[in-house]
C-alpha cells in the first residue's frame, strides 16, 4: 500500500513530554512522522512510520519503516509505547493495538491520542478512517490487551492559549467543562497499561460482550 504521512512538524514538545511520562528503557514511538525523537541516556527510542520518506528526511538513527499491524520486533521488546494520532489511520486498530501489546513487556505503559468521533476532528485529514467515542476507545484497548490506567481526557487547541497565560492555566478545566470541552476538545488522550499475557485469555472469557456493557459514548 502506498502511503505518505500527513504528520505535521512542530509536535516535538508533546512527544518529548509524553515520552518523559513513560518508563525508562526501550520505547516505541509508533507513527513518528516528523516528530521522531532521538534517544536519550535513559532510554532508547525506536521511531516507526509507514512512510519511509519521513524517516529518511529526518535522518533519525533509530528509524524503522513498518506497518503498525506487522511490527518487526520480538515479543516484549519495549517498556513503553507512544501512539500519537495513529489508530485513526490504520485499517484495523484492534490489530495494531494487539501488535503493539505483543511487542511490549508485561509492565509496559502506553500513551495514545485519537480524534473524537465528531466530524471536524475526523474529516480534517483525508487519510483518517475513523474517529472514536470514549466507549469505542476503551473497548478497543481491552480487545488489544490494554487497560485504561487514568481517566480518558479530552485534549485540543484553545484560542488564545499561546498568548494568554490564564488560558493555559485553566486549560484542563475548560476541556472538562460541558459545551466548552465538546467544542475545543477534539481529541482523546489515553494512558494505558498492558494486561499481562497470562491474564488476557481469562479476561476475555469472563468479560461480558461489548454490546451489553454500560454505554460510555461521548
Amino acid at each position: 500500500m502506498s502511503f505518505r504521512s500527513t504528520a505535521q512538524k512542530g509536535d516535538d514538545e508533546f512527544v518529548r513530554s509524553s515520552l518523559d511520562g513513560l518508563p525508562r528503557g526501550t520505547t516505541l514511538n509508533l507513527g513518528a512522522g516528523y516528530s521522531g525523537t532521538p534517544s536519550a541516556a535513559s532510554r532508547t527510542i525506536i521511531n516507526v512510520d509507514l512512510d519511509p520518506t519521513v524517516l529518511h528526511n529526518t535522518q533519525r538513527s533509530f528509524g524503522v519503516a513498518a506497518d503498525a499491524e506487522r511490527l518487526p520486533f520480538r515479543d516484549g521488546a519495549f517498556e513503553g509505547a507512544l501512539l500519537k494520532d495513529v489508530l485513526e489511520h490504520v485499517p484495523d486498530p484492534v490489530a495494531a493495538l494487539t501488535e503493539v501489546r505483543r511487542s511490549c513487556s508485561d509492565a509496559a505503559r502506553m500513551i495514545a491520542t485519537v480524534p473524537r468521533a465528531i466530524p471536524r476532528a475526523v474529516w480534517n485529514d483525508p487519510t483518517h478512517l475513523r474517529g472514536f467515542t470514549k466507549r469505542a476507545l476503551t473497548v478497543g484497548l481491552e480487545l488489544g490487551g490494554w487497560e485504561v490506567s487514568h481517566p480518558i481526557q479530552r485534549m485540543g487547541s484553545i484560542p488564545g492559549a499561546g498568548r494568554f497565560a490564564f488560558v493555559m492555566k485553566y486549560r484542563a478545566w475548560i476541556l472538562r467543562t460541558p459545551g466548552l470541552g465538546h467544542r475545543f476538545g477534539t481529541n482523546w488522550l489515553v494512558f494505558a497499561r498492558g494486561v499481562p499475557m497470562a491474564l488476557q485469555a481469562h479476561s476475555a472469557a469472563s468479560r461480558p460482550p461489548a454490546a451489553v456493557r454500560e454505554p460510555q459514548n461521548e
